[in-house]
């Protein structure tokens, strides 16, 4: 005891300080940890986008401290001393003055403020403080500018009200479910297709639930008899597998689609549409193609039937027809300058119309021959058919000295005989309605335009062409358009080579020009593979 006594009186020795107390080393220790935190504090505040702030027992603010000016534009110089109340203002329901003056703690209040550049919106975090006497000195806390999070959830409010509206302006409807099957979203048009259960028509719902209570609300027929359940169960995997379309009756008597997609992020879109028009107009083409179909079938039985008569009334004509033409002819020879002239000239009359009458008996009844492609297509060279044609017509062709130029033709898959035919009667029709020139025709092939199987054939002449009013007239059975004296015949020749065509799936047309010759053009199936020169 003593010793520590003697140590601790020993005075200082000359030329030094005496050492530091206790004390004085805590308070310099306690000093260092206050730098230290204020450096701390400082660094914070520089790095972060708010500040601090700090009001006195007035609510008028005492300080801030950070990047308050660097964040909204406001001098700080130009807000200390002022009242709270005066800075800033409610935003979003959010007073944080009112706060203040009940001298409550408050977390995240929204308000806004006057900047040069405009308003800003702020938040406020704050906390009464009071002495140790527990006498009231104002407020501390936080601020933050979030004017550019205020603006960005202005433009997505704006985004989400036009969304709305635009499909809430659509008439079909469509409801939005997310991964987990929960509605997200869904417009007005959606109630008419759920009516009985429009109450679960809100976000968050499963959509399984609102498919059960459609279900059990008995508004579906598609159920039946079946479980709701297992109705339910297939129902959700159609769903789930997002690629479904269907058209089905709805409870009200109209249709509706029901499309469902899978979206980007796993949900499921779906649409309903309403289809009763469609619908209506698909029932309506289905009868009236019914309708056709059984007026094609009985116009076929009729034509099969006035075929089958032309052929059997022309045949049984042909007896008589030749009994009267003998009795005229034997007449004529008999008795021909024993009359009177009126006699001679009435008997060359009844002759001559009797050879008439058996001349358009033949016509009909090679007329009514003109039978449907059928068993006799056979794949052949056109040219084979002309060049028979040609020997048919040698005499005329002889008397009337015509020229033919045939080009290299393609082959067609036809009846055989009914090519003949159709050759025979447009090559003879060029002939006969020549003028005083050499009648010359051409006939020549090429590939039909838009038809790649069938080929287009050309019989050009240099004849007396046809008036164009007459050129839908010329394909008429018995039609003429010249006296019988100068161009004879029946009439019937174009009548058959339409039918022809037109039996073998093609279709003939003439452009003509009077007074320089005329061309018939048709087209007839060629031969798979074949090439048309």
């Amino acid at each position: 005891m003593d010793n520590l006594d003697s140590r601790a009186a020993t005075p200082a020795q000359p030329g030094r300080s005496p050492p530091d107390t206790p004390a004085e080393i805590r308070v310099r220790e306690l000093q260092a940890e206050l730098a230290e935190e204020r450096q701390r504090l400082a660094d914070v505040l520089e790095v972060s986008s708010g500040w601090i702030w700090e009001a006195d027992a007035d609510l008028c603010l005492a300080h801030l401290a950070g990047r308050f000016e660097a964040t909204t534009g406001i001098a700080a110089a130009s807000w200390n001393g002022r009242p709270v109340a005066e800075l800033v203002s409610a935003a979003d329901g959010d007073d944080p003055a009112a706060e203040m003056r009940a001298r409550r703690a408050f977390t995240g209040r929204r308000c806004a403020a006057q900047s040069p550049g405009g308003r800003r919106y702020l938040t406020l975090s704050g906390k009464p403080w009071f002495d140790a006497g527990g006498r009231f000195c104002g407020y501390r806390g936080v601020g933050r500018d979030v004017t550019e999070a205020v603006e960005a959830e202005s433009r997505t409010a704006a985004l989400h009200r036009r969304f709305i509206e635009a499909i809430e302006s659509v008439p079909a409807s469509l409801l939005l479910c997310d991964p987990d099957d929960r509605i997200v979203i869904c417009n007005s048009a959606t109630r008419r297709y759920f009516p009985r259960v429009h109450h679960l028509l809100v976000p968050g719902t499963r959509f399984e639930d609102l498919v059960r209570a459609q279900a059990e609300s008995g508004v579906l027929d598609g159920i039946g008899g079946r479980d709701v359940g297992d109705w339910v169960a297939a129902r959700m995997m159609r769903h789930r597998a997002g690629d479904m379309m269907t058209t089905r009756p709805h409870v009200d008597g109209s249709w509706v689609q029901v499309i469902e997609r899978r979206t980007s992020d796993g949900g499921i879109i779906g649409i309903r549409l309403d289809v009763t028009e469609l619908k209506q107009r698909e029932q309506a083409l289905a009868e009236e193609h019914e309708r056709a179909q059984a007026y094609a079938r009985e116009l076929e039985r009729s034509n099969r039937e006035l075929e089958q008569f032309a052929y059997i009334a022309s045949h049984d004509l042909q007896e008589p027809l030749r009994m009267v033409a003998s009795y005229c002819q034997l007449l004529q020879r008999r008795y021909a300058g024993k009359l009177d002239p009126d006699a001679d000239e009435f008997i060359e009359f009844a002759v001559e119309g009797a050879h008439r009458m058996q001349r358009l008996i033949n016509d009909l009844l090679g007329y009514s021959r003109v039978g449907r492609r059928g068993a006799g297509s056979e794949s052949f060279p056109a040219g084979d058919a002309l060049d028979i044609a040609l020997a048919n017509l040698h005499g005329a062709i002889a008397e009337s000295g015509a020229r033919i130029e045939a080009e290299p033709l393609p082959a067609v898959v036809a009846d055989r005989s009914q090519v003949v035919q159709l050759f025979q009667n447009l090559v003879g029709n060029a002939i006969k309605f020549h003028r005083d020139d050499v009648p010359v025709v051409r006939v020549s092939a090429t590939a039909a335009e838009g038809a790649p199987a069938m080929a287009r054939f050309t019989v050009a002449d240099n004849g007396i062409g046809i008036a164009p009013e007459y050129l839908d007239r010329v394909f008429l059975i018995f039609q003429r358009l010249h006296e019988r004296s100068k161009y004879p015949g029946t009439g019937i020749g174009l009548a058959i080579a339409q039918k022809v065509v037109e039996n073998h799936g093609g279709r003939i047309w003439i452009e003509s020009i009077p007074g320089e010759g005329s061309r018939f053009q048709f087209t007839l199936p060629t031969a798979r593979g074949q090439e048309t020169p």
